[in-house]
Protein backbone atom coordinates (compact mmCIF):
# COMPACT_ATOMS: atom_id res chain seq x y z
CA UNK A 1 0.00 0.00 0.00
CA UNK A 2 1.28 3.41 -0.98
CA UNK A 3 1.80 6.21 1.43
CA UNK A 4 -1.55 8.18 -0.18
CA UNK A 5 -3.35 4.89 0.22
CA UNK A 6 -1.94 4.46 3.56
CA UNK A 7 -2.59 8.05 4.71
CA UNK A 8 -5.90 8.33 3.14
CA UNK A 9 -7.08 4.79 5.03
CA UNK A 10 -6.09 6.39 8.62
CA UNK A 11 -7.70 9.32 7.73
CA UNK A 12 -10.53 7.29 7.63
CA UNK A 13 -10.39 5.35 10.69
CA UNK A 14 -9.63 8.47 12.33
CA UNK A 15 -12.56 10.14 11.40
CA UNK A 16 -14.35 6.75 12.45
CA UNK A 17 -13.03 6.88 15.76
CA UNK A 18 -14.08 10.44 16.69
CA UNK A 19 -17.80 10.41 15.38
CA UNK A 20 -17.99 7.03 17.15
CA UNK A 21 -17.05 8.80 20.76
CA UNK A 22 -18.63 11.92 19.95
CA UNK A 23 -21.86 10.51 19.09
CA UNK A 24 -23.91 11.90 22.26
CA UNK A 25 -21.40 14.61 23.19
CA UNK A 26 -21.62 18.55 22.75
CA UNK A 27 -18.45 19.49 21.68
CA UNK A 28 -19.31 22.74 21.65
CA UNK A 29 -18.98 23.11 25.44
CA UNK A 30 -16.40 22.64 27.55
CA UNK A 31 -17.29 19.89 29.36
CA UNK A 32 -18.15 18.23 26.09
CA UNK A 33 -14.29 18.62 25.01
CA UNK A 34 -13.12 17.24 28.31
CA UNK A 35 -15.68 14.48 28.16
CA UNK A 36 -14.16 13.62 24.25
CA UNK A 37 -10.68 13.64 25.97
CA UNK A 38 -11.58 11.02 28.78
CA UNK A 39 -13.08 8.33 26.81
CA UNK A 40 -10.44 9.04 23.69
CA UNK A 41 -7.29 9.11 25.54
CA UNK A 42 -7.39 5.52 27.05
CA UNK A 43 -8.09 3.83 23.51
CA UNK A 44 -5.29 6.30 22.11
CA UNK A 45 -3.15 4.91 24.56
CA UNK A 46 -3.51 1.42 23.14
CA UNK A 47 -2.27 1.82 19.85
CA UNK A 48 1.23 1.26 19.09
CA UNK A 49 3.83 4.29 18.88
CA UNK A 50 3.65 5.74 15.19
CA UNK A 51 2.24 7.87 12.80
CA UNK A 52 -1.44 7.47 13.10
CA UNK A 53 -0.90 7.15 17.09
CA UNK A 54 0.22 10.91 16.92
CA UNK A 55 -2.56 11.56 13.87
CA UNK A 56 -5.18 10.62 16.19
CA UNK A 57 -3.28 12.49 19.08
CA UNK A 58 -3.50 15.99 17.05
CA UNK A 59 -6.98 15.24 16.04
CA UNK A 60 -8.00 15.12 19.85
CA UNK A 61 -6.06 18.25 19.89
CA UNK A 62 -7.45 19.84 17.55
CA UNK A 63 -11.06 18.69 18.87
CA UNK A 64 -10.76 19.85 22.75
CA UNK A 65 -8.59 22.99 22.09
CA UNK A 66 -6.27 20.94 23.73
CA UNK A 67 -2.03 21.23 22.60
CA UNK A 68 -0.61 17.58 21.91
CA UNK A 69 1.92 17.75 24.28
CA UNK A 70 -0.15 19.06 27.33
CA UNK A 71 -2.38 15.58 26.22
CA UNK A 72 0.07 13.38 26.73
CA UNK A 73 1.62 14.93 29.76
CA UNK A 74 -2.36 14.55 31.50
CA UNK A 75 -1.92 10.71 30.01
CA UNK A 76 1.67 10.54 31.77
CA UNK A 77 0.30 11.83 34.88
CA UNK A 78 -2.71 9.26 34.65
CA UNK A 79 0.03 6.39 34.15
CA UNK A 80 1.59 7.39 37.84
CA UNK A 81 -1.79 7.47 39.59
CA UNK A 82 -2.50 4.27 41.75
CA UNK A 83 -4.46 1.41 40.40
CA UNK A 84 -8.31 1.79 41.44
CA UNK A 85 -11.18 0.17 40.57
CA UNK A 86 -12.97 1.89 37.73
CA UNK A 87 -16.39 2.42 37.94
CA UNK A 88 -18.98 -0.05 35.67
CA UNK A 89 -20.13 1.81 32.24
CA UNK A 90 -24.54 2.24 33.18
CA UNK A 91 -25.84 -0.68 31.17
CA UNK A 92 -23.01 -2.11 30.75
CA UNK A 93 -23.16 -5.92 31.57
CA UNK A 94 -20.33 -8.17 31.86
CA UNK A 95 -21.03 -11.48 30.32
CA UNK A 96 -18.25 -13.97 29.29
CA UNK A 97 -17.99 -13.58 25.61
CA UNK A 98 -18.49 -8.98 26.02
CA UNK A 99 -15.69 -10.26 28.58
CA UNK A 100 -13.94 -11.98 25.92
CA UNK A 101 -14.20 -9.39 23.48
CA UNK A 102 -13.00 -6.40 25.61
CA UNK A 103 -9.96 -7.75 26.41
CA UNK A 104 -9.45 -8.83 22.05
CA UNK A 105 -9.73 -4.92 22.05
CA UNK A 106 -7.67 -3.95 24.93
CA UNK A 107 -4.91 -6.94 23.60
CA UNK A 108 -5.74 -7.95 20.12
CA UNK A 109 -2.52 -10.25 20.23
CA UNK A 110 -4.65 -12.44 22.99
CA UNK A 111 -6.04 -14.21 20.27
CA UNK A 112 -3.35 -16.41 19.52
CA UNK A 113 -3.45 -18.29 22.78
CA UNK A 114 -6.47 -19.21 20.89
CA UNK A 115 -6.44 -22.69 19.21
CA UNK A 116 -9.85 -24.73 18.96
CA UNK A 117 -12.26 -22.19 18.83
CA UNK A 118 -14.79 -24.25 16.76
CA UNK A 119 -16.98 -25.01 20.10
CA UNK A 120 -17.77 -21.68 19.77
CA UNK A 121 -20.02 -22.35 17.08
CA UNK A 122 -22.30 -24.43 18.86
CA UNK A 123 -22.76 -21.83 21.93
CA UNK A 124 -26.42 -20.75 21.64
CA UNK A 125 -25.26 -17.19 23.09
CA UNK A 126 -25.05 -13.63 21.93
CA UNK A 127 -22.22 -12.82 20.53
CA UNK A 128 -20.70 -15.73 20.55
CA UNK A 129 -20.49 -15.70 16.45
CA UNK A 130 -18.83 -12.36 16.18
CA UNK A 131 -16.44 -13.57 19.04
CA UNK A 132 -15.48 -16.58 16.48
CA UNK A 133 -14.79 -13.99 13.54
CA UNK A 134 -12.64 -11.62 15.94
CA UNK A 135 -10.36 -14.77 17.05
CA UNK A 136 -9.86 -15.98 13.31
CA UNK A 137 -9.78 -12.13 12.23
CA UNK A 138 -6.85 -11.37 14.48
CA UNK A 139 -5.33 -14.60 14.29
CA UNK A 140 -4.99 -14.18 10.49
CA UNK A 141 -3.47 -10.14 10.90
CA UNK A 142 -0.95 -10.46 14.10
CA UNK A 143 0.41 -7.09 15.32
CA UNK A 144 -2.75 -5.35 14.24
CA UNK A 145 -4.39 -2.67 16.78
CA UNK A 146 -8.10 -1.94 17.83
CA UNK A 147 -8.41 0.61 15.72
CA UNK A 148 -8.04 -1.80 12.51
CA UNK A 149 -10.62 -4.05 14.00
CA UNK A 150 -13.11 -1.36 14.54
CA UNK A 151 -12.46 0.22 11.07
CA UNK A 152 -13.20 -3.54 9.74
CA UNK A 153 -16.49 -3.41 11.50
CA UNK A 154 -17.55 -0.05 11.34
CA UNK A 155 -20.60 -0.65 8.27
CA UNK A 156 -21.87 -3.78 10.10
CA UNK A 157 -24.77 -4.07 12.76
CA UNK A 158 -21.67 -4.80 15.29
CA UNK A 159 -19.83 -1.34 15.13
CA UNK A 160 -21.67 0.48 17.80
CA UNK A 161 -21.15 -2.80 20.22
CA UNK A 162 -17.74 -3.11 19.48
CA UNK A 163 -17.09 0.50 20.25
CA UNK A 164 -19.02 0.45 23.53
CA UNK A 165 -16.79 -2.38 24.71
CA UNK A 166 -13.29 -1.07 23.26
CA UNK A 167 -14.25 2.11 26.30
CA UNK A 168 -15.78 -0.72 28.68
CA UNK A 169 -13.16 -0.66 32.06
CA UNK A 170 -11.55 -4.13 32.39
CA UNK A 171 -10.55 -4.71 36.20
CA UNK A 172 -7.39 -6.08 35.65
CA UNK A 173 -3.84 -5.36 36.06
CA UNK A 174 -2.28 -5.83 33.01
CA UNK A 175 -0.31 -8.86 34.46
CA UNK A 176 -3.05 -11.38 34.73
CA UNK A 177 -4.95 -10.25 31.39
CA UNK A 178 -3.38 -13.42 29.76
CA UNK A 179 -4.47 -15.92 32.07
CA UNK A 180 -7.96 -14.05 32.29
CA UNK A 181 -8.55 -14.57 28.60
CA UNK A 182 -7.34 -18.22 28.77
CA UNK A 183 -9.67 -19.20 31.39
CA UNK A 184 -12.72 -17.79 30.53
CA UNK A 185 -12.15 -18.96 26.46
CA UNK A 186 -11.66 -22.35 27.86
CA UNK A 187 -14.74 -22.29 29.88
CA UNK A 188 -16.90 -21.13 26.96
CA UNK A 189 -15.34 -23.63 25.03
CA UNK A 190 -16.13 -26.57 27.66
CA UNK A 191 -19.42 -25.05 27.27
CA UNK A 192 -19.95 -25.92 23.39
CA UNK A 193 -18.30 -29.40 23.86
CA UNK A 194 -20.63 -30.00 26.60
CA UNK A 195 -23.59 -28.95 24.24
CA UNK A 196 -22.59 -30.94 21.25
CA UNK A 197 -22.02 -33.91 24.11
CA UNK A 198 -25.85 -33.49 25.31
CA UNK A 199 -27.53 -33.41 22.12
CA UNK A 200 -25.86 -36.40 20.92
CA UNK A 201 -27.07 -38.41 24.08
CA UNK A 202 -30.47 -37.00 23.89
CA UNK A 203 -30.59 -37.99 20.04
CA UNK A 204 -29.01 -41.30 20.99
CA UNK A 205 -32.03 -41.66 23.37
CA UNK A 206 -34.46 -41.26 20.81
CA UNK A 207 -36.04 -38.04 22.01
CA UNK A 208 -36.87 -35.36 19.13
CA UNK A 209 -34.50 -32.51 18.49
CA UNK A 210 -35.70 -29.06 17.51
CA UNK A 211 -34.61 -27.59 14.15
CA UNK A 212 -31.70 -25.38 15.83
CA UNK A 213 -30.44 -28.23 17.66
CA UNK A 214 -30.76 -30.48 14.26
CA UNK A 215 -28.91 -27.47 13.02
CA UNK A 216 -25.64 -27.74 15.66
CA UNK A 217 -25.45 -31.85 15.07
CA UNK A 218 -25.06 -31.36 11.46
CA UNK A 219 -22.65 -28.13 11.93
CA UNK A 220 -20.34 -30.03 14.14
CA UNK A 221 -20.63 -33.25 11.83
CA UNK A 222 -19.33 -31.56 9.04
CA UNK A 223 -16.94 -29.59 11.25
CA UNK A 224 -15.39 -33.13 12.10
CA UNK A 225 -16.16 -35.14 9.22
Amino acid sequence: MGFEQLALKSQTLSEFFYARLAQDIDLGTADGRSRLAQLAQPLIQRLPGGVFHELMLSMLAEKTGVSAERLEQVKQLESEKPLKRPEKAKGYQKTPIRHLITLLLQRPELALQAEDIEPLGELDMPGAQLLMELLEFIRARPNIHAGVILEHWRDTDYASHLMKLAQAPVELEEHRLEAEFSDTLNRLLESGRSEIKRLTEKLAQGEPLSDAEKEILRNAAVKNS
